[in-house]
């Protein structure tokens, strides 16, 4: 865990939210991303990436998702291929996002190990 909070305590935090406990979750997550914390940088990419507390914007999301990704989380690197995969902020690229699921699942996490087959079975390279 590279922070005090995991990526699953910011995203329930937020979930269960106020409006204005969102902000202030926003701006501690922000806080703690830009001092390089994965799991905050991971949750942030999923704020922007599903618009909670903040708008919508996949292009920020991948933003935090690279960032995590190439501190080597495999959260981060799932959640890139998974924009790539899906064409969200970025072009539609199928041997990109399989590229980024082979390196999450490299980090010996056995849910993104255990689930390569599924997430790249129908990606056409």
């Amino acid at each position: 865990m590279s922070g005090y909070f995991t990526t699953a305590t910011y995203t329930h935090k937020l979930l269960q939210s106020t409006p204005l406990l969102v902000h202030q979750d926003f701006l501690g997550t922000v806080m703690n991303a830009n001092l390089g914390d994965k799991d905050a940088q991971v949750a942030l990419g999923d704020m922007y990436r599903n618009g909670k507390g903040v708008q919508q914007d996949y292009q920020t999301a991948m933003v935090w998702y690279l960032r995590a990704a190439d501190q080597g989380d495999s959260q981060g690197q799932s959640k890139v291929a998974l924009l790539y995969r899906d064409g969200l902020g970025v072009r539609q690229h199928h041997a990109t996002a399989i590229k980024w699921y082979l390196k999450a699942a490299e980090q010996g996490d056995s849910l993104h190990n255990g689930m390569l087959p599924i997430r790249t079975r129908k990606l056409k390279v």
